[in-house]
């Protein structure tokens, strides 16, 4: 065997020990534990529940509010686009039947190997999917500063009117 491939194989095998390591102690993490494992999960959750409060009420644009018609009609479409993500991360979420896994206490050796193999196998999935959330999240502190601003300035302009009529 030449080096070049010895080298490629114990970089193979490296690899395969530091997954199935990884593997198995997410396995008997969630097999002992009963809450503060799932709390990633949890909180994941928390959040698109969180969000999708906010979301509700940006969705429905408002007559009094202080953002012209296209930065209102930018607000709402970047709502509806969270919206299909925080849908995605649900279904998500859904697969790994968290609920039912919690209320049981203690996990199974078989839950807590297949939560193991789903955390993993799904996890750029999540990071991409909180990743986009989080650009979500900037993109509409901008257009709500914006929506401020544009307010503030709309009743200083009123404010000086009243004073000088």
């Amino acid at each position: 065997m030449d080096p070049a491939s010895a080298f490629s194989l114990a970089g193979t095998i490296l690899q395969f020990i530091d997954t199935g390591g990884k593997f198995v102690g997410l396995a008997l993490k969630f097999h002992r534990s009963t809450d503060e494992a799932l709390s990633t999960f949890t909180e994941l959750g928390g959040l698109t529940n969180n969000f999708e409060l906010i979301l509700a009420e940006l969705e429905v644009p408002s007559c009094d509010s202080a953002l012209p018609g296209q930065n209102q009609d930018g607000l709402v479409q970047l709502a509806g686009d969270c919206r299909k993500v925080i849908d995605e991360l649900k279904e998500l979420l859904k697969r790994f039947n968290i609920d039912n896994i919690s209320k049981k206490g203690k996990k199974s050796k078989r839950d807590a190997i297949k939560l193991a193999f789903d955390s993993m196998w799904s996890d750029p999935e999540i990071v991409s999917l909180r990743s986009r959330l989080d650009g979500f999240r900037a993109q509409m502190n901008l257009h709500l500063l914006v929506s401020l601003r544009y307010g503030s300035t709309e009743h200083c302009y009123f404010a000086t009117a009243n004073i000088y009529c």
